[in-house]
């Protein structure tokens, strides 16, 4: 699928620009997703983003500027610092976490308010008992299972995104 396929290859990007300023993460997501959207294996129309920890960090600050995406997927990572930067979201965002990760979970509820007083879609779905990397194969089983039902949501929410 090519969603998926889209998806990897910005993920495997952001994780080569870890150390980078947050232009050079913006410039460089934005060219990422110009080119996703004028690749003839793409539609052209859509494109949705996935960010796992630092990168769903990067991920949920990236859907304030943009107006190239629909939506943006964030795993156990947090919403911009500042309120004001939740004011140009126009996209949904869906957060998935896992219950032990307090530094991530403490600000939830900021992100929760914020995107609420934006009146723009924010769902968070945390799995209790497991920590920040609730798909990791060295978590309990537990964590898997709730990878699984996280990973499935995650593409549920792409099927619903009007391609």
């Amino acid at each position: 699928m090519v969603v998926k396929l889209q998806t990897l290859i910005i993920q495997m990007l952001l994780t080569q620009i870890f150390i980078a300023r947050p232009n050079q993460i913006i410039e460089t997501l934005d060219s990422n997703i110009a080119f996703f959207k004028k690749n003839s294996s793409a539609n052209g129309k859509v494109v949705g983003i996935v960010g796992f920890c630092w990168g769903g960090s990067q991920f949920f600050n990236y859907a304030t500027p943009s107006p190239e995406i629909e939506a943006a997927i964030v795993c156990y990572g947090t919403g911009p610092k500042k309120t004001d930067g939740y004011k140009n979201i126009q996209v949904p965002i869906y957060g998935f976490y896992g219950g032990n990760d307090n530094r991530v979970n403490a600000t939830i509820p900021s992100s929760q308010k914020a995107m609420q007083d934006s009146e723009i879609i924010f769902e968070s779905i945390i799995y209790d008992g497991t920590g920040e990397a609730e798909g990791s194969s060295e978590a309990n089983e537990k964590a898997r299972e709730d990878g699984l039902v996280c990973l499935k949501k995650i593409l549920q929410v792409f099927k619903s995104i009007k391609f």
